[in-house]
């Protein structure tokens, strides 16, 4: 199979370059900032409203006469709702409606951590990363991937899950600390990188527990923490089928 893929961003995981409009009257750059300056009537509504109209079936009936098969939707840690933050996941099983409709693959990715895990906006804060330092906030990534791979294993759509976006490494914390040390000093300073030792661990924690889940043809795709020099040898494909890297290579 041949990819023809998109990614669906800024739908369920905001980036405020992609549609400022969503941002008008308030100073935020990141979900946390847009959370915490609106009321919470404000940001639900403004957030169902866009859930509801940014992407429709009439994007994936257009994706599909363009011959795209497989988009890529970044979801956030908080898809299933909690109190302030509205629940996305009917606009994901939509998502999956609508691909089986049209015949496109669908490959979910857990775009943003509680607690960030690159400080970039589109991980919801600007400038934090401390996920890691959280064993309840990874424990929690690993049951929501897990209710996620039950929820969508017998779909036809699905591609596979990606288990984190872009973590950050030792020169990604350094550009993070030049952007946003003089908007967010406090969460630059608590910040730390993902240690290698760390990423690794996880990633065979996500395939020990969400692999067994999934349908065979399924799979599994790590980001490389911008390095793809370094994975050559990390989880074999004979002793751990269906597993993809995942390069951004920004241009």
């Amino acid at each position: 199979m041949k990819l023809r893929g998109v990614n669906l961003g800024n739908w369920l995981s905001l980036e405020k370059w992609m549609q400022p409009e969503l941002f008008e009257g308030i100073d935020a750059e990141d979900e946390l900032d847009f959370f915490s300056q609106l009321s919470e009537q404000e940001a639900c509504e403004r957030l169902r409203k866009h859930y509801e109209t940014y992407i429709t079936e009439d994007d994936f009936s257009f994706m599909a006469d363009a011959g795209v098969n497989m988009v890529r939707i970044p979801i956030p840690y908080y898809i299933y709702g909690e109190p302030g933050r509205p629940a996305s996941i009917d606009c994901l099983d939509d998502a999956f409606g609508w691909a089986e409709k049209y015949g496109i693959k669908v490959l979910i990715d857990l775009h943003s951590m509680r607690g960030g895990q690159n400080g970039f906006d589109n991980s919801g804060a600007c400038g934090l990363c401390t996920w890691h330092k959280h064993p309840e906030y990874v424990e929690e990534s690993l049951q929501l991937l897990e209710k996620l791979a039950k929820r969508y294993a017998a779909s036809p759509a699905l591609f596979g899950i990606g288990p984190i976006n872009e973590p950050a490494s030792d020169h990604i914390m350094a550009l993070n600390a030049f952007l946003f040390k003089d908007r967010y000093p406090q969460r630059v300073a608590q910040s730390e990188a993902i240690p290698d030792t760390f990423l690794k661990q996880f990633y065979l924690d996500v395939y020990r527990r969400i692999k067994p889940l999934l349908p065979k043809e399924a799979v599994i795709v790590l980001s490389d923490q911008f390095d793809l020099s370094r994975w050559a040898d990390f989880m074999p494909k004979d002793e751990f089928p269906g597993v993809w890297l995942d390069a951004h290579k920004y241009l």
